[in-house]
């Protein structure tokens, strides 16, 4: 990754800002570009292309179990899906400054709010996603910035106002929406 990601540095002109990186389920690298509004693809030959179009300030991007990409498009307020040929449709709108999307592994979608200090969790029980979210957790979060899950199943939220990461325990295959603090003094 660290030679793909220098050779991907210096086609970068300063006014960009990368906010996002995600090495999918194909092994691939995939970078959103908040500034210029496209989502790259890089082969682990370090070659890159263009793989998405349009975004609004392109921030986090997820992987769901079928290949399909999720991003977070901070200033429309929109989740796109986005198809193994960069095709991109809404799969959910009305957010404020959405920043982050991670999967757990029974397939439910997380969304991280940061203009509205909230992550929302969209199940997944049939094997689709439910269209209207729930509000998983909005107590004590004060601008959630990044979601990822480890292998355990836990959910760890960066709270970029606290400076702080918080951790969502997984118990017997329930996420438990009470935070613990993981690391403060960020």
């Amino acid at each position: 990754i660290r030679r793909r990601w220098r050779l991907f540095a210096g086609t970068v002109s300063m006014a960009q800002v990368l906010l996002a990186c995600f090495c999918g389920y194909t092994q691939d690298l995939f970078v959103s570009d908040f500034i210029s509004t496209n989502l790259f693809q890089f082969n682990s030959q370090g070659v890159s292309n263009l793989f998405g179009s349009g975004f609004s300030g392109s921030f986090g991007l997820a992987f769901n179990n079928t290949g399909v990409l999720y991003e977070a498009d901070w200033n429309s307020g929109n989740i796109y899906a986005i198809d193994t040929n960069g095709a991109k449709s809404p799969f959910a709108s009305g957010f404020t400054e959405p920043a982050a999307v991670a999967f757990d592994r029974k397939g439910n979608l997380f969304v991280s709010a940061y203009g509205e200090d909230r992550i929302y969790e969209f199940t997944n029980n049939t094997g689709t996603l439910n269209p209207t979210p729930g509000v998983f957790s909005s107590i004590g979060i004060s601008g959630p910035i990044a979601l990822v899950f480890d292998r355990a199943g836990n959910l760890f939220e960066s709270d970029f106002n606290t400076g702080s990461i918080f951790e969502f325990t997984n118990h017997n295959g329930t996420l438990n929406s009470n935070l613990n603090v993981f690391a403060s003094n960020l």
